[in-house]
């Protein structure tokens, strides 16, 4: 029997928050702190990840909920309306982190980017799946929640420089606007028993790669990286 799906949608958030505040804890360490030219591949990573999770996967759900021209199913409007914001919520955050980079004196162009491992499995644990559903689940309710997490970790334990710090803010004060959108969708489409196992596989399934994917952003400081995709081969 599935749970009613607006009860749902705020268990799988609730979780979602937990491991996120979890993963932050487990990840990222007060006595760290990163500075100067030690800071250019966390801010990379970050401009690479805005850009590409926070626009390829709405953009690919908006395409799915498109069914031909002038066939937007009016019921979904605030779906559509909520990804065309995020899109350029993303956009922005991306170039927040470009010029960071730049004042840092690394390379500004994401295009030049040369993703690692860890970016690309986190990539393809939030683009590739076949259903809107899944792919709005590893983004927007877990992946949005182990980045703000990630994000008021960094800040709060001083791993970065205040000036650092105020871009990831400016970053994550749009995080929650974009979880909301998530909930509002499992609330409308995660109605049945075997969408909600789903949703709960697919969260297991981008919360292993979040790990990776900041474990491998701590690698600057020579510790040992227990979150790797490697080390779990």
């Amino acid at each position: 029997m599935p749970m009613d799906s607006e009860e749902f949608a705020k268990e799988v958030i609730a979780e979602s928050n937990r491991r996120g505040k979890e993963l932050a804890e487990k990840v990222f360490d007060a006595d760290d702190t990163i500075t100067g030219d030690d800071l250019i591949p966390m801010l990379k990573g970050f401009m690479w990840s805005e850009f590409y999770l926070g626009v390829i996967p709405p953009m690919r759900v908006m395409s799915m909920l498109y069914e031909g021209a002038y066939e937007i199913d009016v019921a979904n409007m605030d779906i559509m309306l909520g990804l065309g914001d995020q899109i350029r919520d993303e956009v922005k955050h991306s170039k927040l982190f470009s010029r960071r980079v730049e004042e840092l004196g690394g390379d500004p162009n994401v295009i030049h980017y040369e993703p690692t491992e860890e970016d690309l499995f986190l990539l393809e644990r939030t683009a590739d799946w076949d259903e809107p559903i899944e792919i709005v689940t590893a983004l927007n309710c877990a992946g949005e929640p182990a980045l703000a997490e990630a994000f008021k970790a960094i800040m709060e334990k001083n791993i970065v420089d205040p000036r650092t710090k105020d871009v990831i803010h400016k970053a994550k004060i749009d995080e929650g606007n974009h979880i909301n959108l998530g909930k509002k969708m499992l609330a409308r489409f995660a109605t049945d028993q075997a969408t909600q196992d789903r949703v709960w596989e697919i969260v297991d399934a981008k919360f292993e790669a979040a790990y990776a994917f900041h474990g491998k952003q701590m690698d600057s400081m020579s510790r040992p990286d227990d979150f790797s995709q490697a080390a779990g081969d």
